[in-house]
């Protein structure tokens, strides 16, 4: 689009505004995914059972650094997830499908050749 390179461009401010709806929709679509891998120790939250404790409370103080590799990875293992391997697949087939649509629909509208 012949102009739109100019930040004081309208048609610059336009192009990037069009880009805001995408961001509820985004979130739409991640946000149920990042919860069910989170409930199922697949990844972890920002607040995680080794940062906060079982309840929430400040664990004590980490090891001493010179605690070595082995103690830094036994102080960040996640427990075992109980997912079985068709709920992972289907929770990755899912992402894929969401993935190709967004791509698809920045293809369509966003001019992609």
């Amino acid at each position: 689009m012949t102009g739109a390179r100019d930040v004081g461009d309208v048609r610059f401010r336009a192009t990037f505004s069009l880009a805001v709806p995408a961001v509820p929709a985004g979130l739409a679509f991640a946000h149920p995914v990042n919860v069910w891998l989170v409930a199922n120790h697949l990844k972890h939250g920002m607040g995680t059972v080794r940062a906060l404790g079982e309840d929430g409370e400040p664990l004590p103080t980490a090891a001493p650094a010179h605690a070595g590799a082995s103690g830094m990875a036994a102080a960040m293992a996640m427990p075992e997830a109980e997912v079985t391997a068709e709920q992972k697949t289907a929770m990755a087939v899912l992402t894929v499908l969401f993935l190709a649509a967004g791509v698809l629909l920045a293809a369509i509208f966003g001019h992609l050749a």
